[in-house]
């Protein structure tokens, strides 16, 4: 839509300016303005206003979750996800603008322990926040195909994660790999490889999931 507008301003614009010029050459020559005159006008006052409606429609179309979360300087960085630890979904809404559509669940633990969660997905399902009492608990990127690396720092590269001293990799098959006690921000962070996509969950709090 931004740029459908901003097309029609250019337009308008143009002509704006070709029937100024002619306005300007009908009054040297001492011809009949009026009708140029009052066209003139109408094409100013409708660049401005094309211009101003492109300007409010393009701060309110959704971002690019790139443009909405600043990442390390690090390489390779997708996503700062220590950023979304236990936070808000006001919080969560403001890091990445509202999400594409929300999906109600209910994760069932036991017969008698279970949990009413809320996705809130953003890019058809590359980025999904999962919301339960009112913070986000866990993260997950369903990223393009990524070859398992015996340099786990790669993966947390990737989404800027600085294991601490209590890290543990409790998991590591052809599969999968899995570290738990990750830093202060993440309890565990699990990938799963697969033959076309590469799954990356970002928990926050375990309590949910054992």
């Amino acid at each position: 839509m931004f740029y459908f507008l901003m097309v029609l301003w250019l337009v308008a614009s143009a002509a704006t300016i070709a029937l100024f010029i002619s306005w300007i050459f009908s009054k040297v020559t001492k011809r009949d303005t009026r009708r140029k005159g009052k066209l003139t006008l109408y094409f100013l006052t409708s660049s401005v206003v094309l211009l101003v409606a492109g300007l409010i429609v393009n701060g309110n179309e959704p971002k690019p979750v790139a443009e909405m979360v600043v990442n390390s300087k690090e390489e390779n960085t997708i996503i700062d996800a220590t950023k979304f630890s236990r936070i808000s979904p006001e919080e969560l809404i403001k890091l990445m603008g509202e999400p594409e559509s929300k999906e109600d669940v209910e994760i069932k633990l036991t017969e008698t322990r279970s949990y009413d969660a809320t996705y809130y997905i953003y890019e058809d399902s590359k980025y999904e926040f999962m919301v339960i009492d009112s913070e986000v608990v866990r993260f997950t990127f369903n990223g393009a195909y990524q070859e398992k690396n015996d340099n786990d720092e790669v993966f947390f590269r990737m989404f800027n994660i600085s294991p601490g001293e209590n890290s543990e990799k409790i998991a590591d098959t052809p599969a999968s790999i899995r570290f738990q006690r990750v830093n202060d921000k993440i309890a565990d962070f699990w990938i799963s490889f697969g033959d076309e996509y590469t799954i990356y969950k970002v928990t926050y709090n375990l309590k949910y999931f054992s």
